[in-house]
């Protein structure tokens, strides 16, 4: 006869929420969250949560959040951290942001992308900018598993960035993105360094239209 099978020997993980960390200044008030640290800590298990009317961005699954998320952050960062198994976007730097860096993060298990950095319409003020990150040495896999349209290191309207030494692979769509407007209208993706990064094993058979390194719009 057929061997009965139980759940005994397993385990079950059920996130109850979207978000892990998150960092909220206010800089349009003079008071941006300075200089916090985050070392060799471990994130893991984060849900998503589907709106009534769906989802439908036009590229980069833009419109969704960050795991871990830093607005108004001045001179913060993440080092030697794991983010894993979770449902949006890792790790976002959002408006207000400046300065950051992230390094040496393993990211990886994302039903979005992996890392998403500004905003996409542009800051009317200096204080709202997201600008100046260092992004070094970070290990990027596995995204895309719940939203295929999103960018594994995604860079939207944010200039003055440092994209190097990080792997990025097993993708369903492009590994690192930098720009976001179509034309030549203005800008505030400006003097981007993506230097020294492998990126590979990305656009694996579900989507087109993409690449190990996607440059959107003028992005001098």
């Amino acid at each position: 006869g057929r061997q009965a099978r139980t759940a005994s020997n397993n385990t079950f993980v059920a996130p109850v929420t979207t978000e892990l960390l998150r960092l909220q200044g206010q800089p349009d008030l003079g008071l941006p969250i300075e200089y916090v640290h985050f070392r060799n800590l471990i994130f893991r298990h984060a849900d998503y949560a589907l709106p009534p009317e769906g989802h439908s961005n036009s590229q980069a699954d833009s419109s969704l959040p960050g795991t871990i998320t830093l607005t108004g952050a001045r001179d913060c960062s993440l080092e030697g951290c794991e983010l894993s198994h979770f449902g949006n976007y890792g790790i976002a730097l959002r408006a207000g942001s400046q300065h950051c860096r992230i390094a040496q993060c393993h990211v990886y298990d994302g039903g979005a992308g992996l890392m998403r950095v500004g905003e996409t319409d542009l800051a009317n003020t200096r204080e709202r900018r997201c600008e100046g990150h260092v992004i070094d040495n970070n290990y990027l896999h596995d995204y895309g598993e719940v939203y295929a349209g999103a960018v594994g290191l995604c860079v939207f309207q944010s200039s003055d960035n440092q994209i190097t030494h990080n792997e990025i692979h097993d993708g369903y769509y492009t590994g690192i993105s930098v720009g976001w407007n179509w034309g030549t209208s203005a800008t505030q993706a400006e003097r981007n360094t993506i230097a020294y990064n492998h990126v590979h094993h990305v656009l694996k058979e579900r989507l087109s239209d993409g690449g190990a390194i996607y440059m959107l719009g003028t992005s001098p």
